[in-house]
């Protein structure tokens, strides 16, 4: 005998925001580009999903055992892991008269929640593993057009050498630094 399905819970996640950017000429020799991204996550679920998820997985809620949990127990409007609500960039060059260019810009991540990804059928409530801390990075370059064809490009990234994650397993354990100062010589050749 075939049992009619049962809906038991659904879920979703919703990421919605905007982003903004402005490029241009400030003189003839000077350009600029700035952006920003804010950004609102949310998990919407049921309650059944959530009552669910939190009996097969007690410890992931906090919960002493699966019969503690209850709608106390919840991830329900919880943000989505590893996903800032803002992140922003500026970056402008000088361009002189004898060839030389100067630029420089920073790098902007909020901070978010560290956990689970959100495709992930078991969902950890928000600040159970803590957040990943927001980070500025500052680069630079210098370039010198020695003629028509030839052109000389240092690289500067992360200039103060700033100490940041950009990522962290799950629970935390591990992060994945970000690159330490870094310097990058080219020559352009163009023929």
């Amino acid at each position: 005998m075939l049992l009619p399905a049962r809906i038991m819970g659904y879920g979703e996640q919703i990421v919605q925001g905007i982003e903004l950017s402005l490029s241009g000429q400030i003189t003839e020799q000077w350009s600029i580009f700035a952006g920003a991204l804010f950004m609102e996550s949310e998990r919407k679920h049921s309650a059944a999903l959530d009552l669910g998820r939190c009996r097969a997985n007690p410890a992931d809620y906090g919960a002493p055992d699966a019969a503690a949990c209850d709608a106390s127990y919840t991830t329900n409007g919880d943000a989505l892991a590893f996903t800032p609500e803002v992140s922003a960039s500026l970056w402008t060059t000088y361009q002189t008269s004898f060839g030389l260019t100067l630029g420089g810009g920073v790098r902007y991540v909020g901070e978010s929640y560290a956990g689970r990804p959100d495709d992930a059928e078991r969902i950890i409530p928000n600040g159970t593993y803590g957040e990943l801390p927001d980070y500025f990075v500052i680069d630079a370059v210098v370039s010198y057009a020695v003629n028509e064809n030839i052109d000389l490009r240092l690289n500067i990234d992360n200039v103060t050498d700033e100490f940041y994650a950009v990522s962290t397993n799950w629970p935390a354990q591990r992060a994945l630094i970000g690159p330490a100062r870094s310097f990058l010589f080219t020559i352009a050749a163009d023929f």
